[in-house]
């Protein structure tokens, strides 16, 4: 059996038998790192992720070899995945808190938290090549939702065009407003106060800009967009997978087929 299939089939078996996680927000630790408090940080993304931008003086210990890796006694430890929903963050510190000498807890919302409160990282800003663009999963984007983050919604879906008897109610895209109250909604990224060329008043320095969730018909429309925004220095940009197919379903599973633009990332997501 693999590492990876271990950790899963351990954590299954034994329902973590662990205390409830303990967890402290972005705004928390910044306070700790600024203290200088004795606390190390364990980043469990893809070593590729890792190297692209990190919060600094983090490690990189991945969640697949987790298990198996041999960590000195660190004491306090804060550990973070992407925060969107695409990591074993469960596994990841159950593994951790076995290990003598460490107890781990873990940050809310992960790397996508830190960034959207304007934490320091060691990313450089632009478009590098190989990068990929960062995709939402539907339950991570209910889950900063419900967490209230800093989020935009970018709607980039095409309405359909007008009958004779003008709109058409039934072949209306689902509304994001209904679909999550209080948040913002915008038909392009370029109406959020502070992005470059946006033509809007530019946010106090003080407030970082929102986390923008870009949303197309799944024709990769929000890939393209994303893309030209990173390359312009915004990084807090995702894609939700499966665009407007995912949110009719609310999420639930189903094979759709998906427009030619579509990812591979929003095509799997589609499928499972």
């Amino acid at each position: 059996m693999k590492p990876i299939d271990r950790i899963f089939c351990t954590v299954g078996l034994l329902g973590l038998l662990a205390a409830p996680a303990m967890a402290m927000t972005a705004a928390e630790l910044a306070a700790l790192l600024d203290e200088k408090a004795p606390v190390a940080l364990i980043d469990v993304r893809d070593a590729s992720l890792f190297q692209r931008g990190h919060i600094p003086n983090a490690i990189n210990v991945p969640v697949r070899v987790m298990e198996l890796k041999k960590l000195p006694p660190l004491g306090r430890v804060v550990v973070y995945g992407r925060g969107l929903g695409q990591e074993d963050m469960q596994a990841a510190l159950y593994f951790l808190n076995q290990k003598p000498g460490i107890d781990a807890e873990l940050l809310e919302g992960g790397y996508a938290a830190w960034e959207m409160n304007r934490g320091t990282t060691t990313e450089s800003a632009g478009l590098h090549e190989g990068d990929s663009v960062n995709v939402i999963s539907y339950q991570g984007l209910q889950e900063l939702h419900a967490a209230d983050g800093d989020v935009v919604l970018v709607d980039l879906r095409t309405p359909p065009p007008l009958s004779r008897q003008g709109v058409d109610a039934e072949n209306q895209p689902v509304s994001l407003a209904e679909k999550f109250p209080g948040k913002a909604v915008v038909k392009s990224p370029f109406d959020v106060a502070g992005v470059p060329g946006s033509g809007k008043l530019a946010r106090q320095s003080d407030k970082p800009l929102p986390l923008m969730v870009l949303i197309d018909d799944g024709d990769g429309k929000a890939q393209e967009m994303a893309r030209v925004l990173r390359a312009n220095g915004l990084q807090r940009v995702v894609v939700l997978a499966g665009g407007e197919r995912i949110l009719e379903r609310d999420g639930a599973a189903g094979l759709q087929r998906m427009g030619m633009g579509a990812t591979e990332a929003e095509k799997n997501d589609a499928n499972k």
